[in-house]
């Protein structure tokens, strides 16, 4: 017995500095010369709706300088400016952007904090895709009960481009990222029947989860509604007990009635500019000379 415990202790201890490891890797990775280049236009857009200009919505004529106060001829100070630094105008800038609201305000906040720099935009997604890496493990090991796959899933998710390069992205992709993650892990978690015979406020710790990260990433990116949609072609294909159902259906139906609150409060008007905008890269790409 204390042999087992023993052995227990030291395999935690090896997989802590693994997982440390790892994560110091990751650390290096995504913030080697993370602001050698300077901002550009899709951060641009995200720094300006985090400070309550609506860079995306003045651009395409939606929004003028003169709505914000700006007048020609006249001298701004930085104090003027940062006035309009208010979560109203975050909000009004979110609604003429991409419609992102739970990454915007996380952003309001973050660079209140650090500072309008290169560095500190970027930074907030750099610890997102940590988040990221390192829930990658967990989730791995939830789906494949084994500790040397899941490794290798965090391994991959360190190294790998694309999270590289969304972790030196200053958008929502990484926030999405994370959060996609973890609903699908509580997802996981409600799937399995097993965890239905738990106590009772294991099961509702599984449903009132799954509605809030599943909620947080539709705020976050509307793209992640393709992974909510797999989630429920998982359901329809595999399962067939009714807990089960009414478990997803109630945490679903949670997630959406938060989400369609952001939709009345500006949401859907986001994807109306949304529209526009893509209608606008079409005509610009059709129309365009060297």
């Amino acid at each position: 017995m204390k042999l087992d415990k023993k052995n227990n202790i030291n395999h935690m201890q090896y997989r802590n500095l693994f997982l440390l490891l790892i994560l110091i890797f990751s650390l290096f990775l995504r913030t080697y010369k993370l602001d050698e280049y300077s901002i550009w236009h899709d951060e641009k857009a995200s720094v300006s709706c985090a400070v309550g200009i609506p860079y995306a919505g003045i651009n395409l004529k939606y929004s003028s300088y003169h709505d914000l106060g700006f007048r020609n001829m006249e001298v701004y100070t930085s104090d003027k400016f940062w006035k309009l630094n208010t979560l109203s105008n975050v909000v009004k800038s979110t609604i003429q952007d991409n419609g992102s609201i739970a990454y915007f305000l996380t952003l309001h906040f973050w660079v209140s904090l650090f500072g309008v720099s290169d560095f500190s935009i970027r930074s907030l997604s750099v610890l997102f895709g940590l988040l990221t890496v390192y829930v990658m493990y967990w989730f791995t090991l939830i789906v494949s009960q084994s500790t040397r796959i899941a490794f290798i899933a965090m391994a991959l998710a360190s190294f790998h481009p694309m999270f590289i390069d969304s972790s030196q992205f200053g958008r929502s992709h990484m926030r999405a990222a994370i959060l996609t993650l973890l609903s699908t892990i509580f997802f996981c978690k409600i799937l399995n029947t097993a965890s239905q015979l738990k106590t009772r406020y294991t099961k509702y710790g599984n449903i009132l989860s799954y509605a809030l990260f599943s909620s947080l990433a539709l705020l976050s990116h509307y793209f992640a509604i393709y992974i909510l949609m797999g989630h429920f072609l998982i359901m329809l294909f595999l399962c067939r007990e009714r807990i089960v159902w009414k478990n997803y259906i109630t945490g679903s139906m949670i997630a959406f009635c938060i989400f369609c609150v952001w939709l009345y409060l500006g949401g859907l008007e986001s994807i109306k500019y949304v529209n526009k905008f893509n209608l606008f890269l079409q005509h610009a790409a059709q129309n365009w000379k060297e």
